[in-house]
This record gives C-alpha cells, sequence and structure tokens, in this order.
C-alpha cells in the first residue's frame, strides 16, 4: 500500500522493524508483536547491502526474523540451519568497520568480570539513510547487539530443545549463550558514547534471555548492570524482579510468585 521506492517509507519500515524487536525481547510467545513476514526481503538494500547502514539494517532484519521463528509452532532443523547460514554469511562478509577495534576476554581473577569491547566513534558515511539512529557508533554498536540477538536465539531453539528455554540454555552452553549476554553489557559500557539506546536494547535482551542463566556470580552481575541501565533513565525494575522470579531469588516485598505474562 505504501511507496517502498521512497527514502520516508523506508526509513519508517526499517524504524518499525527495529521496534517490533523491542517489543519481541518483552514478549512472551503468547503476546509476540512482529507483524512483519520476515521472511521476504521487501527492500533490495536488504537482500544486497551496499553501504554500512544497509548491512546494519540487514543484521537487525535478520534477527527480527530469528525471533519471529522462534515464536512460531513450526521450527524444523532445515529452517534452522538455514537461518544459522543466513546469519553466519552476515558475518563472515560483513564490512571490517562493522569489527571491535579493540577485544580483550573477561578476567575474574584481575577483577574484569566483562570483556572490553571498543568500536569506533568516528563518523561513517551516509549515516541518514535508511537509518533510524544517526550516529556511527550507534550504528556498530547496534549491529553488534542484532547479532548476538540472532546468535543467541537460535542457540536456544533448536528444535531437539523443544520450547524451553532453560533446555536450551543446557544444550547450548556458556559460550553460545552467557558468554553473548556477557559481551552485549560489555559493548554497552565502553562504548560510553553510544549507551542512552543500546543500553535499553541489552537491557530488553536480558529480559528475554537472563532466565537462562544459572550461575549466582552471572545472575548478579547481570543485576548491576541494570541497575546501571536505571541512571542513564531506562526503568528495569520490571526485569529486575522478573529475572528474581526466574533465578527464584526471593523478592524484597511481599509480591506473589509472578509469571511474565503479569510483566507485560
Amino acid at each position: 500500500m505504501l511507496n517502498m521506492s521512497s527514502p520516508l517509507v523506508q526509513a519508517c519500515y526499517i524504524g518499525h522493524v527495529r521496534f517490533e524487536i523491542f517489543q519481541s525481547l518483552l514478549n512472551t510467545r503468547e503476546h509476540t508483536s512482529t507483524r512483519i513476514d520476515y521472511s521476504v526481503d521487501l527492500l533490495p538494500a536488504l537482500a544486497h547491502p551496499a553501504d554500512d547502514v544497509a548491512w546494519g539494517n540487514r543484521i537487525a532484519w535478520l534477527a527480527a526474523r530469528c525471533l519471529q521463528w522462534a515464536d512460531s509452532d513450526a521450527r524444523t532443523l532445515g529452517e534452522w540451519q538455514n537461518l544459522t547460514e543466513i546469519v553466519d554469511e552476515w558475518e563472515r562478509e560483513r564490512p571490517s568497520s562493522f569489527n571491535a577495534f579493540y577485544y580483550r576476554d573477561a578476567n575474574m581473577l584481575a577483577g574484569r568480570n566483562f570483556p572490553d569491547l571498543w568500536f569506533s566513534s568516528m563518523p561513517h558515511g551516509k549515516l541518514m539513510l535508511l537509518a533510524s539512529c544517526a550516529r556511527a557508533d550507534v550504528l556498530l554498536v547496534n549491529a553488534f547487539q542484532h547479532l548476538r540477538i540472532a546468535r543467541i536465539t537460535l542457540a536456544v531453539n533448536h528444535p531437539s530443545c523443544g520450547l524451553g528455554s532453560r533446555k536450551g540454555f543446557a544444550e547450548a552452553g556458556e559460550v553460545e549463550v552467557t558468554k553473548p549476554l556477557r559481551e552485549m553489557v560489555a559493548a554497552v559500557r565502553c562504548n560510553t558514547h553510544a549507551m542512552v539506546p543500546t543500553a535499553a536494547i541489552a537491557a530488553h535482551t536480558i529480559h528475554k534471555f537472563g532466565g537462562c542463566l544459572q550461575n549466582f556470580v552471572d545472575q548478579s552481575d547481570i543485576i548491576e548492570f541494570l541497575e546501571e541501565v536505571e541512571i542513564v533513565g531506562w526503568k528495569t525494575d520490571v526485569t529486575k524482579r522478573w529475572l528474581k522470579v526466574q533465578w527464584n531469588w526471593p523478592l524484597q516485598d511481599d509480591s506473589p510468585n509472578l509469571g511474565n505474562e503479569d510483566f507485560l
């Protein structure tokens, strides 16, 4: 019904895609918010990205596609393999500008519970074309986050795991779930120039997958990060309470043992 050749329509469309990801990370399968059919690329720039913005939009599209697939009732091994191959292809062929220019592993013995992960803050060309964010640093961190969202979604929703994310976590293991979540936190903390828009995405991703964390240190570190996100103006009380219920932590008030639907 809309002229998809219009740059304004395309920008609004991509903005809506990112909003659907944002909402899907909060919702359960019964309350899924994705309305676009992400198995069809409506914009040529998504199928054949020509610049950094288009590459960033493509991985956002793929993250939305993975989330939509995970919420569907028909999840086959063939579809899982196809999505994995597409995400692998994006990571393999992405421009070098999407790579972190500095990465250092976490070392808990040295007091570094999270890795160091820095992205360039230098401006890239054509940032406003199809972009829902106007800074190159935000674009790069967003792309990093959407790649991890896609990876974690596929890891915990392998068809052999059924519908339970906890079982999926047990199958996937720490490398495919805990490590990406910690890297998302690190990307927000290290790139403070992009913290406000990227902290919210990290918090929503934690809401979706943080219940999988089984180690008390991991859980405590995530709660500490969510408290930091509140300082920059994004409320995380609902997420913290939801996670504590999932982890069987005692609540500080007399709230009942609520289910996820009560937090939405």
